[in-house]
């Protein structure tokens, strides 16, 4: 067995709370199925990749480890609130673009810490928070957030897109968003009338991403400063 696929229902809403995630139940049937998988594969634990629309809480420690009392928070993290933060750690991002906060459930149950301890799941694949698009390792597992598919405003459009999944018979695996632009710009492409993408906001777009690409280089290098004191 090459590789394994999971997908889980991360839920709605804790009525009175925040988003909901994936619950205790869930993660033991996780475990008693990597088990079993990892039995019938002498031995050994079988990659796996997972696949639930909303992201771990988890994503506050690396990727925005200054969140702390916010006035907006809208949810509640080992006693602190967290909401928009001023300066993201784009030093631990892999790749991609960090358009609005990230938006976990309001209580962590432990999934992504079950997963780290296997060591067999690769990357958990989310969506939820419709402009981001990023890529962050988290305790050996790759949280991989991928953007809402349909169109949103002109600035968002970089990233607008599928995400393409390619995994390998040696456990590992590769992702990139498939942009709705760049398909848009391929000869015959009907994106151009179908998705309202002008060529006039295809050049705009390339702009856009220049800048988004060139500012982010600079506030890698910057955070990562910040974040060594």
């Amino acid at each position: 067995m090459a590789y394994n696929i999971y997908c889980f229902d991360s839920g709605d809403s804790v009525e009175g709370k925040g988003y909901d995630s994936v619950h205790p139940d869930q993660i033991e049937w996780y475990q008693a199925k990597a088990e079993s998988l990892k039995n019938g594969n002498g031995g050994n634990y079988v990659p796996s990749v997972v696949f639930q629309h909303i992201i771990v809480q988890e994503i506050y420690d690396k990727l925005f480890p200054v969140a702390k009392n916010y006035n907006l928070g809208v949810r509640e993290y080992d006693s602190e609130t967290y909401d928009l933060v001023p300066i993201p750690n784009l030093s631990n991002m892999r790749d991609g673009y960090i358009f609005e906060k990230p938006c976990p459930g309001y209580y962590n149950h432990g999934q992504l810490e079950a997963m780290s301890k296997n060591g067999d799941v690769r990357a958990i694949f989310c969506g939820h928070d419709h402009y981001n698009s990023f890529t962050v390792e988290i305790d050996g597992v790759d949280i991989v957030n991928t953007p809402s598919i349909k169109p949103h405003i002109l600035l968002r459009k970089i990233n607008w897109g599928p995400r393409v999944i390619t995994l390998h018979e040696d456990g590992g695996y590769e992702s990139r968003v498939l942009t709705a632009c760049e398909l848009a710009e391929k000869q015959g492409s009907e994106l151009v009338s179908v998705g309202g993408v002008s060529r006039v906001e295809l050049f705009m777009v390339k702009i856009w991403k220049a800048f988004a690409d060139f500012s982010q280089n600079i506030w890698k290098k910057v955070t990562d400063l910040i974040y060594k004191f």
